[in-house]
């Protein structure tokens, strides 16, 4: 992963593989969907509603609660003005770090998870500290 700010325009730019990652997702449950879709419709025409039309059913509706919850609640941008950053959480789990950036609009956007290496995260830590975001450790 790798961050710069741009101290001209006030952004800074984050470079990994998040957006690939929650876009392969959202192309997972809208198939999901699709597929849930042709399966009920196939059944209604049919007139043959069995179990497995509840099952579609339930997972048609998981997959729309998690394309509304993955779209409303977090954001993949590569690029944020660094006035829109409330500020960056750290969740400490034993030796894990989790991080991820909190936006004035409450969207999270998940940044990395630091293993066991305290120099990787101090060094992660003073990026944020010279932009000036503050970080917020959650236990």
């Amino acid at each position: 992963m790798q961050i710069e700010y741009n101290s001209k325009n006030k952004t800074i730019n984050i470079e990994d593989s998040i957006r690939q990652n929650f876009q392969l997702i959202y192309i997972m449950l809208v198939v999901n969907l699709v597929n849930a879709t042709i399966h009920l419709v196939t059944d209604i025409v049919r007139d043959q509603f069995t179990n497995w039309s509840y099952i579609w059913i339930i997972l048609a509706m998981v997959s729309i609660v998690l394309l509304w919850f993955f779209i409303t609640k977090r954001t993949i941008k590569n690029t944020y003005e660094v006035d829109s950053i409330l500020h960056v959480e750290c969740k400490i789990l034993a030796n894990r770090y989790r991080y991820r950036i909190v936006l004035h609009d409450r969207r999270v956007r998940e940044l990395v998870t630091i293993i066991g290496d305290e120099e990787q995260v101090d060094e992660f830590e003073k990026i944020w500290a010279d932009i000036g975001i503050p970080i917020v450790k959650l236990q």
